[in-house]
Order: structure tokens, then sequence, then C-alpha cells
């Protein structure tokens, strides 16, 4: 017998689909495969995060590779800006499947091919896509959620199972790299996790993504509608200064523990995926919190307070050991999962999946923080020495205690 989609049920039927507490008000079954689906193209982004910099190095100076990075973010930035209207004329499904496609492919040159413009034109082909898929998924799952008051369990059961692939996925890259740096391979892997992606994609999301046709919105529009909703304002910019954050990570902290601390891609693995653990534990949890006790203010407020303290702390580190480096850098996430977790609890409370501008725009923050984070961090390695790079970043953070403290609570 056929199995029914649950993207496809009448309004009735709908009604009927709504499950007991805590996804009450959710089509049965549809946000659990869009959860599937976002830890398959979890493990193929979190696996060769890490590795984008070490790669890129072989071919490239330390600066080429920050400004190379900087470069294709900002082309990813201008591909979200014009998402929109892709979604709007085929679909979230089509386009989903057409940039997994891209990433797939992108991904297996970099695994085989060694000419470096080949491997830049692959590089910027992944750096693009990736986030179009993304996108798409939140599209999926708004459509699943039928009731704001449950927003914050399901965005936070969802990040926690996408976050579970990012703790093990730096255990795969390491295994795979070992010592002798073989990063290709890491690549290579990341493209067979896009094959069970692509399965459910077409088996169980399909009917999510059909177009439908809707006002046309200009970017300036939207902007000029965030910049007027000053809870949208604030929340954008702490999800920025999010993203800013890892932007910085990404880039020089395996840099930082390869190069300057001396740990090999083993230890590395290790370190970061302990260093994840806490978004497996407390997105989920944090959201039930928000959803029923202290709102997400509070949370946020001290989500920015921790990551600041902890990024602090990691120039007195020094060499260490793989646990203290460990540790530490677990603190650092224990902010960040919280950051995380309230900000898109807060900013999905606000809009809906007709809002596909706003959810773009909510994305595009991602690219734009990878545009600007790396050209500032290039001209602050100018100035102070890579170690002292975490003091700067501490500082910034910071800031963003005063974006969540003007946050009014959805609770």
């Amino acid at each position: 017998m056929e199995a029914r989609d649950p993207f496809r049920m009448d309004t009735e039927a709908a009604a009927r689909s709504y499950v007991a507490s805590p996804t009450e008000g959710v089509l049965r079954g549809a946000a659990e495969w869009v959860a599937v689906a976002g830890v398959l193209f979890g493990f193929h982004v979190f696996t060769v995060e890490y590795v984008h910099s070490s790669f890129l190095s072989q071919f490239f100076s330390r600066t080429v590779v920050g400004l190379l990075m900087t470069a294709t973010s900002f082309v990813s930035l201008c591909a979200l800006l014009f998402a929109p209207r892709v979604l709007a004329r085929i679909g979230a499904y089509r386009l989903a499947f057409g940039a997994a496609l891209a990433c797939a492919g992108s991904s297996l040159v970099l695994g085989f091919v060694r000419e470096w413009p080949i491997v830049v034109g692959a590089f910027g082909v992944l750096a693009v896509s990736a986030p179009l898929v993304l996108l798409c998924l939140d599209v999926f799952l708004e459509r699943a959620i039928r009731s704001e008051n449950v927003t914050g369990s399901v965005r936070g059961r969802h990040l926690a199972a996408v976050m579970g692939s990012a703790l093990l996925s730096p255990l795969i890259a390491g295994t795979l790299a070992g010592s002798g740096g073989r990063l290709e391979l890491v690549y290579l892997a990341s493209a067979c996790f896009l094959a069970p992606f692509l399965l459910v994609l077409v088996v169980r999301l399909r009917a999510a993504g059909e177009a439908a046709p809707r006002p046309e919105v200009s970017l300036r529009a939207t902007l000029r509608r965030v910049a007027r909703t000053g809870d949208l304002f604030h929340v954008a910019a702490a999800q920025f200064l999010l993203r800013f954050y890892f932007a910085w990570m990404v880039v020089y902290l395996p840099l930082y523990l390869h190069q300057t601390v001396g740990f090999s891609w083993g230890d590395i693995g290790l370190i970061l995926s302990f260093m994840l653990v806490p978004y497996l534990l407390l997105e989920w949890p944090a959201g039930v919190v928000a959803d029923r006790w202290l709102g997400e203010q509070e949370l946020l407020v001290a989500g920015f307070t921790i990551i600041a303290l902890a990024t602090a702390a990691l120039p007195f580190l020094g060499v260490g050991s793989v646990l203290s480096w460990g540790a530490l850098l677990c603190v650092t996430r224990i902010g960040a999962a919280l950051i995380e977790s309230m900000t898109e609890v807060h900013f999905f409370k606000r809009v809906d999946a007709t809002d596909v501008e706003l959810v773009s725009f909510f994305r595009m923050l991602r690219p734009l923080a990878f545009t600007l984070g790396p050209l500032l961090a290039t001209v602050v390695l100018y100035v102070v020495d890579l170690r002292f790079l975490w003091l700067v970043l501490a500082v910034v953070m910071l800031t963003g205690i005063i974006h969540a403290a003007r946050l009014v609570d959805t609770r």
C-alpha cells in the first residue's frame, strides 16, 4: 500500500494528524523526514567544514585562503539574494535537488583534481550550492509546522538532530585524513552522504517543495521591514554575530590547532567532536524551555556571555592537551548552542513558510558573515598574532548582549 505523503494531506486530514505534546501542531511524519534529510546533508556539510582552509592552504598562502573564502561567500550571498525568485518559479524541491547534485559534483572534483583553477571553481560551486539546500530545508520545515506555539521544541529538536551529524563529522574527517593529511578523502566521503539525502528528498519531500505563486517582494522592501521591526533587526544582528564567530573559527581554528599548537588531524578530529557535544545536548531542551518557561531573551544573553568569556580564554591555554582544548572549546559551544537555538526559535516564530524573502535574508547572514569575517581577520592579523585573534573575537561577541537584551520574548 502506498504511503501517504504528509505534505499532501487535506485540511481535515491535517487537523487529525496533530500529535501529542511536544509536537502538537505539527504534521505527523513531515518534520521527522525533514530532520532525516537535515542530518544526511549535515554529514555532507560538517565533514568538510573544518578542512576547507587547510585543504586550500595546500595551494595558496594563508592570506589568499582568507580572501578566497571571502569571495566565495560573497557569491553565495548573491545566490541567496535571487533564491526567492527561483523558489517561486520552480519550488523548493527542484532547487534542493539541483543544488544537492551540484554539491556532489563539486565535492567529487575536489577529491580527485589537483589543478588549482579547477579547485577554485569547484570550491565556489560548493560554497554557493550548500546554502541553497539549507534554505529549502527551512521551507520544508516551516510547511510542516502548523502552530507557532511549538516552534521552539520542533526547531530545537531539528537543530539537535542535525548537530548530531556535526558531532560525528570531525571524527570521520580526522580518521580519513589521518597523519598523512589526505584531505581529498574527506571530500569524497562528503559526496557519498548526498546519495541517501537525494533518496529522502525524492521519496518523502518532493510534494513539500511545490512552487506556489506569490507576490514579488524586493530586497529593499525586505530590508525595510527588518529595519522597522525591532525584534527582527535584533535577532538578525544576533544571528549575524554568531555566523561571524563561526567564520573566524572555521577558517582559523584548524590552522591554529594544526600549525601553531601542533595537533595531528586525528587529535583535531577528537577535539572538534568533543567541542560540538553541547549542540546535541542543549538545543532541543533550550527550545522547549523557550516555549514553556523563560522565552528566548534570557537564554540568548547567557549564550553571548558564555561564548565571549570562553573565547577570551583561548589565547592563554597555550599548547595544552587534547582534553584541555576540547573542554574549553566545548564551553564556547555551550554559548553558541544557546545563541543558535534561540535566534532560530525567535525568528521562525515571527515568520512562516510564505515569508520566503525573510527566510532567505536570514540565511544570507551566514555568507555575509563569511564574506566580512575573513576579510576583517586578514586585516587584524597584520596587527596581531593569530593567537590574539580570539581576544578580538571575544570583544565582538560581547556586543551581542546588547541585541539580546532588546528582544521581546515571544512566549
